[in-house]
């Protein structure tokens, strides 16, 4: 059997929503998600949704319920997850879901393994995972000099201020130059 992508239909729309939790938005509570993050198995709001695609696909991949394609294997992921099993599963790794950002919540070691858990569920794979991931490393920002040669130019201060020094050394001179002449 092949895994098509194919729209949802109205009766699994219907069944994905009747989740425990899935008829309002799982970080704001807004009713009537139109979005799903399919490595958590939870729906969102598009406000929401705009948030988790900040967190980065590796943490949290966003698709449309309403205008994307979903295969078998997605549509499975979504059933055996929903925003109350997110919610307890983080809530018994001490995240509070109430008091933390989406990116607290997510972008951690617990959130990985219930992914892990997730795909677990979906293959049929034992055991369930149970031990929880080392915590990713932040990404370390990279300076505009860093970056030269990748396509990007340097941010407008800081060549504003190697502009500066170069008409330093040319004023310098031209002062330098007038003395010469008018002597």
């Amino acid at each position: 059997m092949t895994d098509e992508a194919k729209p949802m239909t109205p009766k699994q729309k219907e069944a994905l929503f009747k989740i425990a939790g899935n008829s309002k938005c799982c970080d704001c509570g807004r009713n009537n998600p139109e979005w799903a993050s399919l490595s958590l198995a939870t729906v969102v709001c598009l406000e929401c949704s705009g948030a988790h695609r900040g967190l980065g696909t590796h943490i949290s991949f966003v698709r449309s319920i309403v205008m994307d394609s979903w295969t078998e294997s997605q549509l499975q992921r979504m059933k055996v997850g929903g925003n109350i099993a997110c919610f307890e599963f983080l809530a018994s790794h001490d995240i509070d879901i109430h008091s933390t950002t989406i990116r607290e919540r997510y972008d951690t070691p617990a959130a990985d393994l219930y992914q892990q858990v997730l795909t677990a569920k979906v293959d049929g794979t034992t055991p369930i995972p149970t031990t929880l991931p080392p915590k990713r490393e932040p990404k370390k920002k990279m300076t505009s000099a860093q970056m030269t040669g990748f396509g990007s130019s340097a941010h407008p201060r800081e060549v504003r201020k190697e502009n500066r020094k170069k008409m330093a050394v040319v004023g310098s001179a031209l002062v330098s130059v007038a003395a010469v002449v008018w002597g």
